[in-house]
């Protein structure tokens, strides 16, 4: 087999080289993200979210399949912008509560307002989401797809490109 001396045949990476690549992948995204959250977030418990925004692997026979992030359930308020008397409904941030528990609510001992939203204040809302993990991915996944691509193949980054999705927090409900 002939090869041009300009470019060199390089050896297929082997399974540690590529765990290590995902993961030094994922650590730099997470890096990202946390410096991000540090610009959306202040106050005492900013700093508990960024602290669980921790790097997920699953592997199977040595073999890294899947990387993700966990973190606090309240990070994906911050993402939305809502929280704190302030609610999500078609798409903008209007103060109310969530409109599917109708029945007799309790406070402290009290009867609670069942409102969905406020009726009387229409200004609007100076509250915004804040894109702090999303972002990251999609300026990243290239890279990842050019290392699944150099250990798995083309097919394999079409796939990590197609479900881009599954590592993005959902907009979907809401």
């Amino acid at each position: 087999m002939q090869t041009n001396p300009n470019h060199p045949i390089t050896p297929p990476i082997t399974v540690e080289q590529f765990n290590k690549q995902v993961k030094d992948w994922t650590f730099q995204v997470r890096g990202r993200a946390k410096s991000r959250l540090r610009q959306a977030t202040t106050g005492e418990s900013s700093g508990k979210g960024q602290r669980t925004l921790s790097p997920s692997f699953k592997s199977a026979f040595g073999e890294i399949y899947s990387t993700g992030f966990k973190f606090s359930y309240y990070l994906v308020f911050v993402h939305f912008g809502v929280g704190r008397g302030y609610i999500r409904k078609n798409g903008n941030v209007v103060r109310g509560h969530r409109g599917d528990n109708d029945k007799y609510r309790m406070y402290r001992g009290k009867p609670a307002k069942t409102w969905k939203e406020y009726t009387g204040d229409h200004r609007p809302v100076a509250r915004h989401g804040f894109d702090w993990l999303d972002i990251e991915v999609r300026n990243n996944i290239e890279h990842l797809a050019g290392i699944t691509a150099s250990y798995h193949g083309d097919k394999a980054a079409q796939a990590v490109i197609k479900d881009t999705k599954k590592l993005l927090i959902d907009k979907t409900n809401g």
